[in-house]
């Protein structure tokens, strides 16, 4: 066995970053992540989001600007 065939710390952090698939797929790697874990916290709100704005863009195709003064 070489020094070079020993992962540490950072060299693990850094192959997950490069396979984030791999963190995702198994709870006790990112259940300490926070990138992780604040992507499932958001998750609704983002999907709320994201069909709002399609919703607007949709909508927008049907409507006109009006000017109103006040």
């Amino acid at each position: 066995m070489r020094d070079d065939d020993i992962f540490g710390n950072e060299d693990l952090n850094d192959l997950l970053s490069k396979f984030p698939d791999i963190e995702q797929k198994h709870y006790k790697l990112w259940i300490t992540s926070t990138k992780v874990l604040k992507i499932i916290l958001n998750a609704a709100i983002i999907g709320r989001s994201k069909a709002k704005l399609e919703d607007i863009a949709e909508e927008s195709k049907y409507g006109s600007v009006i000017d109103v003064k006040l």
